[in-house]
């Protein structure tokens, strides 16, 4: 695409400076506000090769995403609008100009990062990418990578240039709907033009590998579809394991939240084992647990010999506000129709079974959010998995010895496009999930206490 002189003054307000970088949907350039009189950076996407001029509309609203971000680490976008010349037509968006180095200036300046400084990047970057995944619908970035991480003179980072717009753009350009990112940070599921939150914990992976290798990932080579930096890098195995699971080439072998991979990264050593002699135990004592997310009405009671777990009536929470109303909607709608029809053409009543299903889908969640409880007991030798709402109530009983594994993993089921992730209790051959409307913080903290009272147990 042509770029434009600088001096060039967009939209009566933003004197152009000189360009910053170029990539193949637009152009970012220092700018100056001449309203304000601040610095800023104006990405110029030209919109010369769309037959559509709806495609502005998507434009705004991702400017209108971007622009309700408020993160430390984000830079803050703060106008967008549309620019026509006799030649061309531009979308601009503007946002605070970040000084500082993209991370991939300082490897090739020959900076090499230790162990200790990528684990205080990744934790930076998680930081923001939990906030990003808390946002309802979370917020995907499509393209973190050395160059869209800006170290600022204080060590803070700030990720920029999300790759929605450019999603947008490249399918305006070329007229068709193309992957985004950039090839060595790409999980395989984006370059299939499917992207979820696991999706960015690979390219923060691919972007640490990077950092301690000093190679671009797609040059190193693969062992089973997977990036094996082990041989260019000194890595603790705690760390390098880590790093592994962030890598994976499949989104459910990854972690299931930027809060899930955090916690794991910033997780102490654990103590070393204790040998039998020296276990002195009680079976009244009660056992430390885990501390308790803070505002979690979970009960979780445990002592050497019994686990006992309660998870109440989650309540509506604000996450499921969106899908109450479409359920209510709906099923509002098929009564009426129901009545309507039920006189006059009953035979049409059949036709609106599969409606009805997917009404008692819609409320499935909210009746288990309102009316659910989950009461978890196991002992040294048996345990019990108790789950009833509205009067329904569905019973596990089994081996203690035969729980192979307690998990938190994606339960298949989308609301909004958004995974749900569940409580998993692997005994055997058969996987047993609860938990559904709890926070992932909450199900790792059950996973993680679960886990703990099990290998007392051996």
């Amino acid at each position: 695409m042509s770029m434009l002189p600088v001096g060039t003054v967009l939209n009566d307000r933003y004197e152009l400076d000189r360009p910053l970088g170029q990539g193949g949907t637009g152009t970012t350039y220092r700018a100056c506000d001449r309203q304000s009189q601040q610095t800023v950076a104006i990405k110029v996407l030209t919109l010369s090769g769309t037959t559509d001029w709806k495609i502005l509309d998507l434009f705004e609203r991702e400017a209108r995403t971007l622009a309700t971000l408020q993160h430390p680490g984000i830079p803050r976008y703060r106008d967008y609008f549309q620019v026509e010349t006799p030649t061309d037509c531009y979308f601009c968006l503007v946002r605070d100009l970040v000084e500082g180095q993209p991370l991939d200036q300082l490897v090739e300046q020959s900076q090499r990062f230790q162990e200790q400084e990528v684990v205080a990047i990744a934790t930076q970057v998680l930081e923001i990418l939990v906030y990003l995944q808390s946002l309802y619908p979370p917020v995907v970035h499509r393209d973190i990578k050395p160059q869209n991480l800006i170290r600022q003179a204080d060590g803070q980072l700030q990720l920029i240039d999300f790759g929605s717009v450019q999603a947008i753009a490249r399918e305006t350009l070329l007229g068709s709907n193309t992957f985004v990112g950039t090839l060595g940070y790409m999980p395989p599921e984006q370059l299939q033009g499917q992207s979820t939150p696991q999706s960015d914990l690979y390219a923060l992976g691919a972007t640490l590998v990077f950092l301690l290798t000093g190679r671009s990932p797609d040059q190193l080579q693969r062992q089973r579809l997977r990036i094996d930096f082990r041989p260019y890098a000194s890595l603790s195995d705690r760390f390098a394991s880590w790093l592994d699971q962030l890598l994976a080439p499949l989104p459910e072998e990854r972690f299931g939240s930027a809060a899930i991979a955090l916690r794991a990264l910033q997780a102490p050593e654990p103590p070393p084992p204790i040998r039998d002699s020296a276990i002195v135990s009680s079976a009244t004592s009660t056992v430390l647990s885990l501390r308790r997310p803070a505002g979690s009405n979970v009960e979780l009671i445990r002592s050497p010999q019994r686990l006992r777990l309660r998870i109440p009536p989650q309540g509506l929470r604000l996450s499921l506000l969106g899908l109450a109303g479409f359920a209510l909607f709906w099923n509002v709608l098929l009564v009426f129709f129901t009545a309507t029809f039920a006189v006059s053409a009953p035979l049409f009543l059949l036709f609106l079974l599969p409606f009805w299903y997917v009404g008692i889908m819609l409320m499935a969640p909210l009746c288990l959010a309102l009316f659910g409880q989950t009461i978890l007991e196991v002992g040294r030798d048996r345990f019990q998995l108790h789950m009833t709402a509205l009067g329904i109530s569905k019973t596990l009983r089994g081996q203690t010895d035969d729980i192979n594994a307690v998990e938190v993993a994606n339960s298949g089921v989308r609301i909004n496009d958004v995974p749900l992730y569940t409580c998993v209790l692997q005994v055997g051959i058969h996987r047993h999930q609860f938990g559904f409307m709890l926070t992932t913080i909450e199900q790792e903290w059950i996973a993680a206490e679960l886990q703990q009272f099990l290998q007392q147990l051996v």
